[in-house]
């Protein structure tokens, strides 16, 4: 393959998601950068870190041409055709405004898309006055397995949404926005949300909050927990003719039909049972994030409206959770 024809990388944020979780280790993929490396016709060729040391352990990595600590420095070297956004959450909007000012092609950026729905949307107006589009790392979306049964569920085949419960940890915005994000995939927009109490974890500005999603007439309870003491994930959705559930690391469909055994009874078989695949997902939106900047026709699978919309749950759930704790004091 010749240079002309392989797409130019970048990587902006070289921590755990970026690029140090794969660095000197073999498995499944689980970073920005190893998912470029994995994906025929793209090189990662530059990595930018406000900590030079970090960006320079992962241009060693991953063999990148060059390591910066300055953005504006990177961007103006080279033409790229790609760049990856994998910076923390409070420091997006300035490194979009820079890419989209250089012309970059395409932009696959890390969930949460920001810290509030009003930092995205001014990170949705910086791309919309220029020419890169963007793709957001909700990477259950991308996984093979889970792609179709989310698809399936939102096209109706289960019936409407009944119920549904979530056990999610480590901050409303930061996990909780995936578990939001797949309800709003395999059920509908979320109309309305309640909350409850927060955990008392380190989360500061990000809160752990107990929360109740509201889809037409079901509901979804968020259940918090403290990730300190370990990490859980867990999505169980009811609908009225069957059921959609991610726990164990795996996706599992039942389906609703005449009890065999109990006449006049209706039980849940089976139809469905995948193992989620975190790897292939990165490996599946970093190659559309290839396609975006090759072709005007391709289209992102998590767009920037499926992150705002999350943002828009999650702050209206703080401005919530707020308002009770104000109106506990002022008792």
């Amino acid at each position: 393959m010749d240079r002309a024809s392989v797409s130019q990388v970048a990587l902006v944020g070289c921590g755990a998601i970026g690029s140090r979780f794969d660095e000197g280790r073999d498995g499944p993929v689980r970073t920005h950068a190893r998912a470029f490396a994995s994906v025929p016709g793209a090189r990662l060729v530059a990595v930018c870190d406000s900590d030079g040391a970090r960006a320079e352990a992962a241009r060693r990595a991953w063999g990148a041409d060059a390591a910066f600590t300055d953005l504006d420095a990177m961007l103006a070297s080279r033409p790229f055709d790609v760049v990856s956004l994998a910076t923390s959450t409070s420091a997006r909007l300035s490194p979009v405004r820079a890419i989209v000012a250089a012309g970059v092609p395409a932009l696959w950026c890390e969930k949460p898309l920001a810290e509030t729905r009003e930092e995205g949307e001014a990170i949705a107006r910086a791309l919309a006055t220029g020419r890169t589009r963007a793709l957001v790392n909700f990477w259950r979306r991308y996984d093979p397995g889970l792609a179709p049964l989310l698809r399936a569920a939102r096209e109706g085949e289960l019936g409407p949404l009944a119920r549904g419960v979530v056990v999610y940890g480590k901050g409303l915005n930061n996990n909780g926005s995936h578990a939001i994000d797949l309800v709003r995939a395999a059920c509908g927009e979320i109309e309305h949300v309640s909350t409850g109490a927060r955990v008392d974890d380190d989360r500061g500005d990000d809160p752990t909050l107990d929360a109740t999603l509201y889809v037409g007439d079901a509901r979804v309870d968020l259940v918090a927990t403290d990730h300190l003491r370990y990490s859980v994930f867990e999505i169980d959705l009811l609908f009225a003719r069957g059921r959609l559930r991610l726990a164990d690391g795996r996706a599992r469909v039942w389906r609703a039909a005449p009890d065999a055994t109990f006449a006049g009874y209706t039980s849940l078989g089976l139809t469905s049972d995948v193992a989620l695949d975190p790897g292939a997902a990165f490996v599946a939106a970093a190659t559309e994030a290839l396609a975006l900047a090759r072709s005007p026709d391709a289209r992102a699978t998590a767009t920037i409206d499926d992150a705002l919309a999350a943002l828009g749950v999650v702050d209206d759930a703080r401005r919530a959770h707020a308002a009770r704790q104000a109106e506990r004091t002022s008792r």
